[in-house]
């Protein structure tokens, strides 16, 4: 079924654009694929590596992966972009073009209801969200390829993004 389902993908991708990964996608539909983890380096690697070869574009990594109380651990720590630059770097590197970043708002400092245990309701305490906004800004920037601010080694903008994820 699996294996199906993929041979299916390729030939749809191929047949919807006949770009391959490893180039710019252009305006047409983009085919991807879901979830990627980025555990480890050397399992986001490897993954990245595998998939490489079903030549489709597009990639989405597993959205729990990227939460704001993750990348910023309190309101005066600065943004850890390590998970996002692996996840950006390893695949573009192996030809994937049309990346997915999700962001969940999930911050046990910021949100509504959260406590150091768990948090029912992700949406940022008013007093924090202007640096919620921040956040998702210093994201798109990171990864949006106008020579600003970019991920070193950045190939191609990020286009697609889900917030709230």
């Amino acid at each position: 079924m699996k294996i199906t389902l993929i041979i299916a993908l390729i030939i749809l991708c191929n047949f919807a654009n006949a770009k391959q990964a490893g180039n710019y996608a252009g305006n047409g539909i983009v085919i991807g694929l879901e979830y990627a983890g980025l555990d480890s380096p050397s399992y986001t690697k490897g993954m990245a590596k595998a998939l490489s070869d079903t030549r489709i574009p597009g990639m989405k990594h597993y959205a729990e992966a990227v939460q704001w109380g993750q990348m910023q651990k309190a309101a005066n720590k600065p943004i850890d972009f390590s998970k996002l630059d692996l996840f950006v770097r390893e695949y573009q590197k192996v030809g994937f073009t049309e990346l997915t970043v999700a962001l969940k708002s999930h911050s046990k400092w910021a949100d509504k209801d959260g406590n150091k245990f768990k948090s029912t309701n992700p949406t940022p305490k008013k007093k924090y969200q202007k640096l919620y906004s921040k956040w998702i800004h210093a994201v798109v920037e990171r990864y949006d390829a106008d020579g600003i601010q970019d991920m070193p080694g950045l190939r191609w903008p990020v286009r697609y993004y889900e917030i709230g994820s």
